[in-house]
């Protein structure tokens, strides 16, 4: 998401409608990114001192990956190995908001497609994610250019999903999960079984790393799962609603003026609180709840 918040601060001015839109979704992406680089994956990071996979071997992790990241579902994969787009998403969970909020201010500040398609700094701004983000590769699916206003909602929508849904599922449940070390060792001081029936706690404890090893583990993923601490102080005063963090459908900066954007953020957030609800009633009768979807839990952008 750097290449995008990186496009949306080189290509659109405060004013376009688009900015508007983003920018709160990406919060501190590009300090985020700049601090893992430096404390995870650099000669002193904490992946390459402690993990298995090592700084080279992530590095090469990380190409093949993205080498493999599409804009959609494809029938070269089957169905089954989702890129960025949740363009199905609708039908499978509750993710309305998030498509009718791009819809409505899209719908507003563009009467047809051929004003998208007219747009250039619009145009310039996808043109830059699809060169320096995607490599210029059509087989991504990334769009260099928009010519229907359905194409830059789904984008939009995707974007907007990315930081915060996306994120707030790979992200918040790391430390419930991998502090219990044996779910996922950060590395192993012996090959693993082959054949069934070969372990016993003995080594068990001879493959599981070292103590000092867990430690840097389970401290890393603990600090990645925890809410940012945003100051409550922005714009020089203190927040109305004095909250550490910037959830989804959270604009503190107000970049919308017109009154209809800003009844539909208020719709948005509204419909959201709404589903927060749901989930907290559905939850009730759960043995081990799941939260990490749950509005009031989603943070607008990759801020930790």
């Amino acid at each position: 998401m750097s290449v995008f918040a990186v496009s949306t601060l080189r290509n659109l001015p405060m004013v376009h409608p688009v900015y508007k839109l983003l920018i709160s979704h990406f919060r501190y992406t590009l300090q985020i990114n700049i601090m893992a680089r430096e404390s995870l994956i650099s000669e002193t990071g904490a992946i390459t001192l402690n993990a298995g996979i090592g700084g080279p071997g992530m590095m090469e992790f990380m190409k093949k990956s993205m080498a493999e990241l599409t804009y959609s579902y494809t029938a070269r994969h089957h169905c089954t190995r989702p890129g960025h787009c949740p363009q199905l998403l609708p039908q499978r969970r509750r993710t309305q908001p998030l498509e009718h909020h791009p819809q409505s201010v899209i719908d507003h500040y563009y009467t047809d497609d051929k004003e998208v398609e007219n747009d250039s700094e619009l145009q310039s701004w996808i043109g830059d994610i699809f060169d320096n983000g995607f490599h210029s590769k059509a087989s991504t699916g990334i769009p260099n250019i928009f010519h229907l206003k359905a194409e830059l909602v789904k984008f939009l929508t995707m974007t907007i999903f990315t930081v915060s849904v996306q994120h707030a599922a790979v992200n918040n449940g790391q430390f419930d999960f991998v502090g219990w070390m044996p779910n996922s060792p950060l590395a192993l001081q012996l090959p693993p079984p082959t054949t069934k029936g070969q372990s016993d706690e003995e080594t068990m404890l001879q493959t599981f790393p070292a103590i000092n090893t867990t430690c840097y583990g389970v401290a890393t993923v603990y600090l990645l799962s925890k809410q940012s601490t945003d100051t409550v102080f922005w714009m020089g005063q203190q927040r109305p609603d004095n909250k550490w963090e910037v959830l989804l459908g959270d604009y503190p900066e107000q970049h919308f003026s017109e009154k209809f954007p800003l009844q539909k953020i208020n719709e948005c957030k509204q419909e959201l609180k709404n589903l927060s609800a749901e989930i907290h009633f559905r939850n009730v009768e759960l043995e081990l709840p799941y939260t990490y979807l749950d509005p009031e839990k989603i943070e607008a952008c990759v801020a930790l």
